[in-house]
């Protein structure tokens, strides 16, 4: 092998490495200092959003998802009616 070609296959595989020692720690929370306990996400409400009770917003939004469904389907079946009596 020439000169050029063991310098880029060196190269390569520091690449490589840098890559794959990425990949590896995607994903994980790592302490800005090494004496720092790790954060545990809290489940606080957005930022001005604290006085919603979500509970009775999802039950708004699972009741207007129920009545657009039952309007769909009477659409449908209107439709369906005017087609077969043309």
């Amino acid at each position: 092998m020439t000169p050029k070609l063991w310098f880029l296959a060196v190269l390569l595989g520091i690449v490589a490495l840098v890559w794959l020692s990425q990949m590896r720690r995607r994903g994980r929370y790592r302490p800005l200092a090494p004496r720092e306990e790790p954060k545990v996400p809290d489940h606080k409400p957005e930022l001005g959003t604290e006085a919603i009770d979500h509970a009775s917003f999802a039950a708004a939004m699972a009741r207007n998802d129920a009545l657009t469904r039952r309007a769909n389907r009477i659409q449908r079946r209107m439709l369906r009616r005017i087609r077969q009596t043309d």
